[in-house]
């Protein structure tokens, strides 16, 4: 039997969680003031997940904690050193609120993913509860000015930044446009895992899937849709082993479904295609001449490699890939730390997999659009998607609806727990 959290508890709890990626609710003066409408959202949260036992009695396994390190680096270790870096070479200010910010919501990841390990009711439950927040973002991209109604703030951005016309929208999300596609791909990903492991119903699929859409769509991110149709290439290849006609019609009823909404949607995404054969900034070309020019400083100043540029950016723009960033800014150590904890993620579960029954988010589905995203982006990896991550590192008996804990990289007792029930 499984860890119990009090009904009442748990309601609060998920309510708290499903506001982490929720920016700008009621919000008034700085933006990365520690009182402010959005950090009031999580408070029940971050009460219950301090206090409640049952949560603090799950330890998180390897893989769980590899994503979270993860996470830890790339959400708040590179921005906390280039803040204190520039601050000593260039005398620029740093914002430590920003930084509590961010640990709370990071003990917040770190609590619900303890929750998600209980049981499997938790981890359906918890995962499904951060879909459809994530679907409720992409609808507030839709109906923006109903969410302002309500005291969000929504982000709104023309072609090429032009503010006068917005044609592209990141909603109630907090990020910027490419980024909020970028985690609503990570989203629609779950879904087809969730789907694939017969976790969710179908027809709940299907509606969460097309809420995603209109949501990818409405951001306009070219990486975004890019993205979408390589996980679902991916997910036919992991899921459609047996071909048959219901399979089939499922597929073609997805692809009409796409169709649909690039007929509604698709022409500010055609619009920022076609700014690509011009070489602009907005163009992949334009971009990929700022990772040249990146590039060329790093070679020319290889201790930026160690510990980041000490010297002023002579361009005005980022290189909008988030390797370069990260190498430029902070040095490839960071990089080289995140990418072993990743690879971790890989490397344990697979030991994992291949010798239990136990079933397990698949991390392809969840690395792969925050990678490809990184080619085009410098935002790190969004709330929903650290969680997502982390979820790969919990191992549950669908049947028996109990948590096995991994308590050291050779993952010795969960495999003779799964022995022991076969």
């Amino acid at each position: 039997m499984g860890l119990r959290v009090n009904r009442r508890s748990e309601i609060l709890f998920l309510t708290s969680i499903a506001s982490l990626q929720i920016s700008g609710f009621l919000q008034s003066g700085n933006p990365e003031s520690i009182i402010s409408g959005d950090n009031l959202l999580l408070i029940p949260g971050f009460y219950i997940a301090f206090l409640n036992k049952e949560i603090k009695k799950v330890k998180l396994n390897s893989i769980s904690v590899s994503a979270f390190m993860f996470g830890v680096i790339t959400i708040l270790l590179v921005p906390l050193y280039v803040d204190i870096k520039d601050s000593v070479v260039f005398g620029t200010d740093v914002n430590m609120m920003k930084f509590v910010r961010t640990g709370i919501r990071l003990f917040m990841v770190y609590s619900f993913v303890s929750y998600l390990s209980i049981s499997v009711r938790n981890f359906k439950l918890g995962v499904l509860v951060v879909l459809v927040m994530g679907s409720i973002i992409a609808i507030s991209m839709y109906v923006p000015e109903f969410f302002e109604s309500l005291g969000f703030s929504v982000i709104q951005w023309g072609i090429q930044d032009d503010m006068s016309n917005p044609e592209r929208f990141a909603g109630i999300s907090g990020a910027n446009v490419n980024a909020a596609g970028a985690m609503l791909t990570t989203l629609f990903a779950a879904t087809l895992y969730m789907l694939q492991m017969k976790l969710i119903k179908p027809k709940t699929a299907f509606m969460l899937s097309a809420l995603f859409f209109i949501g990818i769509f409405r951001t306009a991110s070219r990486t975004a849709i890019i993205i979408t149709i390589v996980i679902y290439i991916i997910y036919l290849f992991q899921s459609q082993k047996k071909i048959n006609i219901k399979k089939i019609s499922l597929n073609f009823i997805a692809l009409a479904v796409f169709i649909i909404f690039f007929y509604y949607y698709g022409e500010t995404v055609l619009t920022r295609f076609e700014t690509n054969q011009k070489a602009g900034y907005g163009g992949l070309g334009g971009r990929m001449s700022y990772w040249v020019m990146y590039l060329n400083d790093i070679i020319n100043n290889p201790h930026y490699l160690l510990v980041g540029n000490n010297k002023p950016s002579t361009y005005e723009r980022s290189p909008h890939n988030n390797y370069i960033w990260i190498m430029f800014h902070a040095g490839a150590v960071f990089l080289i730390f995140a990418f072993m904890n990743l690879r971790k993620v890989f490397g344990l579960r697979k030991n994992v997999i291949r010798n239990t029954i136990l079933i397990s988010i698949d991390p392809l589905y969840i690395a792969t659009p925050i990678l490809l995203y990184w080619v085009t982006g410098t935002y790190p990896i969004s709330w929903y998607g650290l969680i997502l991550l982390m979820a790969t590192g919990i191992f549950l008996n669908k049947n028996l609806e109990i948590t096995d804990l991994l308590k050291d990289s050779n993952h010795s007792n969960i495999l003779a727990i799964s022995n022991r029930r076969n």
